[in-house]
């Protein structure tokens, strides 16, 4: 598969925050190192969503990502390992979207 440099987002862990589930805050956490976020918007409009942009190339760590409605209930979470890798198609993101409801790893 041939993949444009241009298409790719800046390096990071993306989620989409699906309004429809009324997603207000996301907390993506690698390992034990937790970050908890409102949803932004990217340069122009790019990307509105929540964005954890650190990233250490190769690093292999647990992901562990959940969703949190207006009223700070869980809409969903998910936990896998992960790699760290921007070699390829993998532009250096790591990007979430919804599939019926629940968290969807799309890369």
């Amino acid at each position: 598969m041939d993949c444009a440099e241009e298409s790719c987002l800046p390096a990071g862990t993306y989620v989409d925050p699906n309004d429809s589930l009324g997603a207000e805050s996301a907390e993506i956490c690698f390992d034990d190192d937790c970050l908890t976020m409102k949803a932004v918007d990217g340069d122009d409009d790019v990307f509105l969503g929540f964005n954890r942009d650190d990233w250490h190339e190769g690093r292999d760590f647990q992901l562990r990502i959940t969703v949190f409605d207006a009223e700070g209930q869980v809409i969903d979470s998910l936990s896998e390992q992960r790699t760290m890798d921007s070699s390829r198609c993998g532009c250096g993101v790591l990007f979430y979207d919804w599939q019926d409801g629940r968290l969807h790893r799309t890369n």
